[in-house]
């Protein structure tokens, strides 16, 4: 209030509700001012904001600023979260698929090795039948005999051979 200027012999007025004058009343008697001081001093300590009324002030209009930045990013965020759990749902339907198609190839595969086992059973079986209507052969399988006689027969062919020749002489 000291470094205005000039005597005070001017009024200024406002209409005000019973309820802001109760306060403003309140507030200039906290501070040990007449109500009249309180408010002129409001309206020169706000005096370098006048330019402001009615718009924001610059750190609002920063803030703002920030503001549709962050909610920019947040709708970009949203989006990629919405493609990602696209992705994710196209994924698991793909995959549910395969699995099914999987499933489907396992059970005819072990539904071939069923009927695989069955035929190699009745094949061994039908072996079995075979083998058992065939005659029985019994074999000789001793082959010092076997040696024995063809060395008989050859000296025995030998001695045809020899004999008549010797005998000649």
């Amino acid at each position: 209030m000291e470094n205005i200027v000039g005597a005070r012999d001017r009024t200024l007025s406002f209409k005000t509700t019973q309820e802001d004058k109760i306060k403003l009343q309140q507030l200039a008697n906290e501070k040990n001012v007449t109500r009249s001081e309180f408010v002129a001093s409001v309206v020169h300590a706000y005096m370098p904001y006048y330019d402001f009324i009615g718009k924001a002030f610059p750190r609002e209009q920063a803030l703002q600023k920030e503001l549709e930045k962050v909610n920019r990013e947040n709708r970009k965020l949203t989006l990629e979260l919405e493609n990602a759990n696209n992705r994710i749902d196209m994924e698991q339907r793909a995959n549910r698929k395969f699995v099914g198609e999987q499933f489907k190839l396992n059970k005819t595969i072990f539904d071939l090795r069923e009927e695989l086992k069955t035929v190699n059973m009745e094949m061994y079986r039908l072996n079995e039948t075979i083998k058992s209507n065939q005659p029985i052969e019994k074999k000789n399988v001793d082959t010092k005999l076997l040696m024995g006689s063809v060395g008989s027969i050859v000296l025995s062919g030998l001695a045809l051979i020899v004999a008549p020749v010797l005998f000649k002489k």
